[in-house]
């Protein structure tokens, strides 16, 4: 039998918000199929109908809310020119995250928590002389989150 029989979660990072998230939607048309029958004497599904994307709609949302206006498009190649818009939503939130905000003065409430701490926020592990505390901020905003252990 094992000797560490329990188990916990190490993954922290999986249970921060994301600071970016992309809301998106497409619109289609129902085109009827037309094709042979199929064999009977074999199992088979049968196509009747196919989805034709003519549109789409989307939003970029972030911890502070709509990084900008919903934008929507009808026309052709709805797929293509998802995809296009996508990539350049995607360029815009690397730059975003290559500058990140420095953490804003702490108010005197998040001093007094931060001084007063004796366990990361995060993984609950009490802080000691190599796992120190830290100040740990939203890179995005510049908020303080919590006092948080250096590991």
């Amino acid at each position: 039998m094992p000797e560490d029989k329990w188990l916990s979660f190490k993954n922290i990072k999986h249970t921060m918000r994301v600071p970016y998230v992309i809301y998106a939607d497409f619109e289609c048309l129902t085109v009827p199929v037309y094709s042979c029958h199929p064999n009977s004497d074999k199992s088979y599904t049968e196509a009747y109908q196919k989805h034709e994307p003519i549109s789409f709609s989307y939003y970029v949302a972030s911890a502070t809310g709509f990084l900008k206006a919903p934008f929507v498009y009808r026309g052709p190649n709805a797929p293509q020119v998802f995809m296009e818009r996508m990539k350049i939503e995607a360029k815009t939130i690397q730059e975003l995250y290559k500058n990140p905000l420095l953490m804003d003065p702490l108010t005197n409430d998040e001093q007094k928590a931060f001084q007063q701490a004796n366990h990361c926020y995060l993984c609950q592990q009490v802080f000691t002389k190599e796992n120190y505390k830290v100040r740990d901020h939203d890179h995005q905003t510049g908020k303080f989150r919590g006092t948080a252990c250096n590991t």
